[in-house]
């Protein structure tokens, strides 16, 4: 004889009691604010424009699967030739002072490395691999430079009156790379060494000049987040690399939510990014920002310590 031990179908108050619970932890786990990831869930798509005076992306992502994602970007960085005191001194030949307007355009992929989920809060690792290509603008700029020769041979006179002479711009950082301009010399002498030093001008101009170019590029990079529905932490590191150009970019953000998460209205963020971009600007980036999360809608808006308005939007679908 087999004897067998009767199953116990559950009552109707226990099933939906259960599928309660069930769609109350996802609608939690869901209310997590995933749209500072960089990608959603399987089949969506991911589209995030970062406008910035010193660094713009756009950027698209399709979710193949959780964990995998493919898409494309382009990465902008405007020339800041003479009018930014906070740009890079580098003078080595791949500086992005001697390259002028730069522009990264990637075929990306993005790869979930691991997830770690818990109660009230989830962690994860992403890797970023991008392939495509950089070019540069390149530069032609005159500039001002005060003349060696002149001062060497400049007598010892007190208290000299010059004449008015043409504004000096500040050092320029690749001089090593000038070309001088014959017939534009600026000639200016003083009342008292007018006859005997005329020939030689106090100031030369010199014609800085570096071709357009466009080559190669690969961009590898690695983030980390955690996040739940009042707080978040990223730091994130990208590598952008072509023939003779390097292009860091490190970053992170810590932020909290102003109100708890819901579906049909706009949560609000407080956010204080600090971000990194050596050979673009030389120091570093405090941004605070606000950030507002909306169903499918990101927007924010920043103000840098060093004077410059950011914003970004992002929308999934």
């Amino acid at each position: 004889m087999i004897w067998s031990t009767p199953r116990l179908l559950p009552s109707p108050q226990q099933a939906l009691q259960a599928t309660l619970t069930t769609c109350i932890g996802f609608s939690s786990l869901s209310l997590l604010p995933s749209h500072a990831l960089p990608m959603s869930y399987a089949g969506s798509t991911m589209v995030m424009v970062d406008i910035d005076p010193h660094w713009s992306t756009i950027s698209v992502t399709k979710a193949l699967d959780r964990r995998n994602g493919i898409g494309a970007s382009v990465q902008y960085i405007p020339s800041m030739q003479g009018d930014n005191s906070h740009s890079s001194t580098s003078s080595g030949e791949g500086s992005h002072a001697m390259q002028g307007n730069e522009t990264f355009i990637l075929v990306d992929a993005t790869r979930l490395v691991r997830r770690w989920n818990m109660p009230n809060a989830q962690a994860n690792l992403w890797l970023f691999a991008g392939i495509g290509v950089y070019g540069a603008s390149g530069i032609s700029e005159l500039v001002t430079v005060p003349n060696p020769d002149a001062s060497a041979n400049q007598p010892d006179t007190p208290n000299p009156t010059p004449n008015p002479t043409p504004p000096i711009p500040r050092p320029h950082p690749h001089q090593h790379l000038l070309k001088p301009v014959a017939s534009t010399s600026i000639t200016s002498t003083t009342a008292n060494n007018q006859s005997s030093n005329s020939a030689i001008p106090p100031y030369l101009q010199f014609m800085v000049e570096t071709p357009s170019s466009l080559s190669f590029a690969v961009r590898p990079g690695i983030q980390f987040d955690a996040e739940t529905t009042r707080l978040r932490f990223e730091a994130k590191a990208l590598l952008f690399l072509a023939s003779g150009i390097e292009r860091p970019l490190f970053s992170a953000t810590v932020g909290a939510a102003l109100t708890e998460a819901t579906y049909t209205g706009f949560q609000p963020w407080i956010e204080l990014q600090a971000r990194s971009m050596p050979g673009v600007i030389d120091q570093l980036e405090l941004i605070p920002k606000l950030r507002l999360l909306h169903n499918r809608i990101v927007l924010e808006v920043g103000y840098s310590n060093l004077g410059t308005v950011m914003g970004g939007l992002g929308y999934r679908f």
